[in-house]
């Protein structure tokens, strides 16, 4: 892709359409998002980011996401990502630009977003259908976040994994159904 330049800032156009993309996430139009170019013949080539991500025109990697961290938070990312595999066969990472998905079933049950200090997890699930007693889980209904669905937990250690696991499993099997 060519480069970008707008007003003393220079970035890859995959690094501006990543930066679209968290908008469009915070603002809940990601499903509109588009990025035209022209073909060969000069017409208007409209593709979707998910039809650009699945061509590999643009991919992510986890190794994208965990450079830009913490051991720590490393750490407790891989921690995650043991024990949420370990749910059972359909469970899958999907690397993006801003967060890591997990799937089950074709289906985003989690979203994690790994920052220097903790890591910030979002289950895909409708505001009030969580089961969560201890009031781990932060509604996030109406603001804009990274990830998809209603629920924010936010991750400093082991502890707090643990006690969030049957949460996320919650997530996992809704996501299954």
């Amino acid at each position: 892709m060519p480069k970008i330049q707008l007003s003393g800032y220079n970035m890859s156009a995959e690094d501006a359409w990543g930066l679209l993309e968290g908008i469009a996430a915070v603002s809940g139009t990601a499903g509109r998002l588009k990025l035209c170019a022209m073909d060969e013949a000069g017409r208007e080539d409209e593709k979707t980011a998910e039809s650009l991500a699945e061509s590999g025109a643009v991919s992510f990697t986890e190794e994208d996401h965990l450079e830009k961290t913490s051991r720590q938070t490393v750490a407790l990312y891989r921690m995650l990502k043991e024990r949420v595999l370990a749910f059972g066969a359909g469970a899958a990472v999907e690397p993006r630009k801003l967060y890591v998905s997990f799937t089950a079933g074709g289906k985003v049950f989690l979203a994690a977003v790994l920052q220097r200090s903790q890591l910030k997890i979002f289950l895909n699930m409708k505001s009030g259908t969580l089961d969560d007693p201890a009031g781990l889980a932060e509604d996030m209904t109406g603001r804009g976040h990274w990830g998809a669905g209603d629920y924010q937990i936010c991750l400093a250690g082991e502890e707090e994994l643990e006690a969030a696991l049957p949460l996320i499993r919650q997530a996992f099997d809704a996501a299954k159904t």
